[in-house]
């Protein structure tokens, strides 16, 4: 996810301030976001899309189809 996040950001021509800016959070926790070193929950990876102009939906979907093992692209009910 790290990476992503951070390909995704350059892609739409944010610096981590910026984007820091928009979400107004500091600027050193889209750095530990982009590093690996702090994960991102359901409602953060919303509000970094909201933040970059994208669907929050559409930017999982392409993680998941960039980043994600063919095996880890289906959801079962029951992980048993």
């Amino acid at each position: 996810m790290a990476n992503f996040l951070a390909s995704v950001r350059k892609e739409r021509g944010l610096t981590q301030v910026e984007l820091a800016q928009r979400l107004a959070r500091p600027q050193p926790m889209i750095s530990h976001i982009e590093r690996g070193e702090r994960r991102v929950d359901m409602l953060e990876f919303c509000e970094i899309a909201w933040a970059m102009e994208l669907n929050p939906q559409d930017l999982f979907t392409r993680f998941s189809r960039e980043v994600l093992p063919p095996e880890g692209r289906t959801c079962t009910a029951d992980p048993k």
